[in-house]
């Protein structure tokens, strides 16, 4: 967004432009047209109050430009988040999540543990062809879903030849699982954000 060099909001706003990630140009724009307009709304308000300092009483009581610009930009991440499929945007929302309360922590473990399990059994038929005996074990006092067990004599095998198949299908079946429950809670924390939602906020 180009500012004028006379502008009393041109510096607040060019370190707002600075730290906003996760948007496209015309996004970024959007929102920056949003908070000048939500400035020379309230610095109007505190000339008419009498302040000799309207527009700078106006920066004060937005707030401090680096944190507009974090929650803008966890916000859009999270927009972008709750319509991909993509397993690293997903995770990248839920980090953001995780480090604003017990909720986000609870989304980003969820997503760890799913792509975490998708992840093993892609990897695992591949083990098997170095170690053969990599499998789905069950023993006497142990369940081993993907690997070897602590003793082979007293366990039995149970996929057989079927074992990379079944791999590929928990891949598959956990992958997806994962993405559409992380895609839900995403937007669910969005819908409950727009109700008590800041007045100024970016546009999808």
């Amino acid at each position: 967004m180009n500012t004028p060099v006379n502008d009393r909001f041109a510096d607040y706003l060019r370190q707002i432009s600075g730290g906003l990630k996760h948007m496209n140009a015309e996004q970024r724009n959007d929102v920056l047209a949003e908070i000048r307009s939500h400035l020379a709304d309230r610095a109007e308000q505190f000339r008419s109050q009498g302040s000799f300092e309207a527009e700078q009483d106006a920066i004060r009581a937005l707030g401090d430009a680096n944190t507009i610009a974090l929650q803008f930009s966890s916000e859009a991440l999270e927009q972008k988040a709750s319509r991909s499929f993509r397993p690293w945007i997903l995770m990248a929302a839920a980090l953001r999540m995780a480090k604003l309360g017990a909720r986000g922590l609870a989304v980003f473990l969820i997503g760890v543990f799913g792509y975490g399990l998708a992840f093993g059994a892609l990897v695992a038929p591949i083990i098997k062809l170095f170690i053969p005996q990599t499998g789905m074990w069950i023993g006497p006092h142990e369940f081993v879903l993907a690997g070897v067990p602590g003793d082979p004599q007293s366990a039995r095998e149970l996929a057989g030849a079927n074992f990379v198949y079944l791999m590929v299908l928990v891949a598959f079946l956990s992958g997806t699982v994962t993405t559409f429950l992380l895609r839900k809670m995403i937007r669910s924390r969005e819908h409950a954000k727009a109700i008590e939602r800041h007045p100024v906020s970016p546009r999808s």
